[in-house]
């Protein structure tokens, strides 16, 4: 059957050590402890606010609420349930095999879970002597999932650590962290045009921002000409992403506004975040093709 492996774009589940996978109508999280939980779901690219309550759902609270759960790769996955039973038809010990096949690649991974039965300890004691002795071992980190199951997975730090030595000019530094941020600026543009949550957006004004302060703090690495350009170059660069921003914050915090005002205001206030809807899909629009135009890739190109 086919299976979606799950990640945010800021790859919190990853960084905690465990992997989120979909498939069967099911939610399924190893969890770094060892221990696996699962949920029905319609399906996993989702905010965790969408989810209905269950084990993954409450396992998942780490995640922010503004970022949705993506499909981060895919592939097969074939499934084998053995049972270790005696004479009598008894099950001693259980050993569930899950293996994943990425697409477009030869690699895959199994994974296998076993299940003891009180009583019958022994067995569960041989039979993970005997899978011990196939090749596997005992995993509590299932990140490296995203890694091998992933065709060029590339990881996402939205303050990435800028090696800077005691020995590197001002003008080498200033420069590293201009090209760092420009970097993840760059990696967020795909996510606003596709509108997947309004953190893409948020991180990309941030890493200019980030930019923006290096140019006025690193006083004297430039010529006043250059910083003059500089400036001018990423306050147009983030002049097109205000007004979507600032419509972002207000769509997010429409509960509060609700509770601040009496009921009989509420039509009226459901008017204007509907008003505010509109504004904010033609101002997403106008981002998205200012960020495909070839001249902004020119543009950021001649910057990095």
């Amino acid at each position: 059957m086919p299976y979606q492996l799950l990640d945010c774009f800021d790859q919190s589940i990853r960084k905690s050590g465990q992997a989120l996978l979909f498939y069967d109508n099911q939610l399924i999280l190893l969890q770094s402890d060892g221990n696996t939980l699962s949920q029905a779901a319609d399906k996993g690219d989702v905010f965790v606010a969408q989810l209905t309550d269950g084990a993954v759902q409450k396992a998942l609270g780490f995640v922010s609420p503004l970022r949705r759960i993506l499909v981060a790769g895919q592939g097969m996955l074939s499934d084998i349930l053995i049972n270790a039973l005696d004479d009598e038809g008894k099950t001693h010990a259980r050993l569930h095999l899950t293996t994943f096949l990425a697409d477009e690649t030869e690699e895959k991974i199994t994974l296998a879970t076993l299940q003891a039965f009180r009583g019958y300890e022994s067995a569960f004691v041989s039979m993970k002597r005997k899978i011990g002795q196939l090749g596997f071992r005992e995993e509590h980190e299932f990140s490296n999932m995203y890694g091998r199951l992933i065709p060029d997975y590339r990881t996402y730090d939205p303050k990435p650590a800028i090696g800077i030595s005691k020995d590197e000019l001002a003008f080498q530094a200033a420069n590293d962290i201009i090209k760092t941020y420009l970097e993840v600026a760059r990696l967020n543009e795909p996510g606003i045009i596709a509108d997947l949550d309004t953190e893409f957006l948020h991180d990309y004004r941030v890493s200019l921002r980030k930019i923006r302060s290096v140019i006025s703090l690193f006083k004297g690495v430039y010529s006043d000409q250059q910083t003059a350009t500089l400036k001018q170059a990423f306050s147009d660069l983030m002049s097109p992403t205000g007004r979507l921003r600032d419509l972002d914050v207000y769509l997010l915090d429409r509960d509060s506004y609700f509770r601040l005002l009496p009921d009989s205001l509420h039509d009226g206030l459901s008017i204007m975040f509907g008003v505010l809807e509109n504004e904010r899909h033609e101002q997403l629009g106008i981002l998205s093709t200012h960020l495909k135009d070839p001249a902004y890739d020119e543009t950021m190109n001649s910057l990095n």
